[in-house]
């Protein structure tokens, strides 16, 4: 068994990426990033997001940590490493 991470939102956090995830704009990636961290706010357990959102366990413990490093603009999207195409 892991160990669990604990994520505890304040209420603008929690606003913010209920908005994010209402909004049908927003790209599917950022959108299930802050449903990890909204789940995890609610105390649901790293395996239980992975099988809910169909991640593995390890992408969730990354989204987790992101959030706890940066907040919610640490959930946006990162440029892919690797080869750059040159045109």
């Amino acid at each position: 068994m892991g160990r669990v991470i604990e994520i505890k939102l304040t209420d603008e956090q929690r606003e913010e990426l209920r908005r994010i995830v209402g909004r049908p704009s927003e790209p599917a990636g950022l959108v299930r990033r802050a449903r990890v961290v909204l789940m995890s706010d609610a105390g649901v357990s790293g395996r239980e997001i992975a099988f809910r959102l169909d991640l593995s366990p390890e992408h969730v413990s990354v989204i987790r940590s992101r959030f706890r490093a940066e907040g919610v603009v640490g959930l946006a999207e990162r440029p892919k490493s690797g080869r750059k195409d040159h045109a």
